[in-house]
């Protein structure tokens, strides 16, 4: 069968529905990447939505509401792409693998079970291959896209790599297995939120010297701050469109703050110096994740936060909201010029 990959310029809102529908929880991230575009400044002319199977999104989307198997047969991957955004997330993708294989592991038999279970290795590795030639034909057009908009007289100068947000660690490491050129990664541990669990976490009664404590989004004025804060890189324009909580004193004087990501992820939690230790950082995240998840649309509510493995302190704060780590994920710099050199040799070339 023929794979197409299909590009929209905005989502389409049954690929939206199938995500939904047919893969809660694991493209959480794509789904609600996908929603932003609807926020005020979430989309751009450069915004791509990318379709990489053998079959349509509205034939998957008749399978999963008639519970057909097509779902299960026709592996697929999906992204969300644009470059304008740089040095910020370009890329979101999601393939149909990372549902089915999390937690799956093959069972060893022996005697005739051995047999069976040879036949049923072969036809994993078949599915595998296939899961990964639509995840690798999806960035082969990635690649068409990322050299058009860098064009040759154009005034963008040409990066090595697209940064890839949010990336499960069984595609990663299958892309990697299969030719994929990752420049750099770091991995995270991905913590998931439910709202109706998180602790209810009091403020200090008293911020000292006759002050009292006022709720607000982070203020315009405040965003380079807060910016400041983090070594993530961060465009200001960005910021202001992100759903964000704060906690100021009543003089004006920023404590805390949280914001949600594109992705719906909580991120830039922090809490200056001399207000640590008091619980406030807790509260912020409690309240930016029960006012602001709700804007990303109706499913099933969960928040999360990508955390740094050796960030103990962020990893505490997690697990003090009642989180749990459900999977690991990645953030990466992949270089598509070298994944799709047409002077490779490696196994991944017939994907190119």
């Amino acid at each position: 069968m023929n794979r197409e990959v299909t590009v929209y310029t905005t989502p389409p809102e049954a690929l939206v529905e199938l995500l939904t529908k047919s893969h809660p929880l694991h493209s959480l991230p794509l789904i609600r990447r996908l929603r932003f575009t609807g926020f005020p400044g979430g989309i751009t002319e450069n915004t791509k939505i990318l379709w990489s199977s053998t079959a349509a999104i509205e034939d998957h989307l008749a399978a999963a509401v008639t519970g057909h198997t097509l779902r299960e047969r026709i592996p697929f991957a999906a992204a969300y792409l644009d470059f304008s955004r740089a040095p910020e997330t370009e890329l979101w993708i999601y393939s149909s693998m990372e549902q089915r294989l999390v937690g799956g592991k093959a069972e060893e038999k022996g005697g005739e079970g051995e047999r069976v279970n040879d036949r049923d290795c072969e036809r994993e590795r078949e599915r595998q291959e296939e899961e990964i030639a639509a995840a690798a034909g999806l960035l082969r057009r990635v690649k068409h896209e990322q050299d058009l908009y860098f064009a040759a007289g154009s005034a963008r100068g040409s990066p090595a790599a697209v940064l890839v947000g949010s990336m499960h660690e069984v595609l990663r490491e299958r892309l990697a297995a299969a030719g994929m050129a990752f420049d750099s990664t770091r991995v995270y541990d991905k913590w998931f939120f439910k709202p109706s669990e998180l602790p209810d976490i009091e403020l200090p009664d008293d911020p000292g010297d006759e002050r009292r404590w006022v709720w607000d989004a982070v203020r315009p004025e405040d965003i380079p701050f807060a910016i400041a804060s983090t070594k993530v890189p961060r465009r200001e324009h960005t910021m202001r469109l992100l759903p964000s909580r704060a906690l100021y004193l009543d003089d004006g004087t920023l404590v805390a703050w949280a914001f949600l990501g594109p992705d719906s992820s909580l991120s830039s939690l922090h809490c200056e110096e001399p207000y640590r230790g008091r619980g406030i950082a807790k509260a912020v995240a409690v309240r930016v994740l029960r006012d602001h998840l709700k804007d990303y649309g109706d499913d099933d509510g969960y928040g999360w936060a990508d955390v740094a493995l050796d960030n103990a302190q962020s990893q505490g704060v997690c697990r003090s909201l009642n989180g749990k780590v459900k999977w690991r994920t990645s953030w990466n710099r992949l270089n598509l010029a070298q994944s799709f050199s047409i002077n490779k040799t490696h196994k991944s070339r017939t994907f190119l």
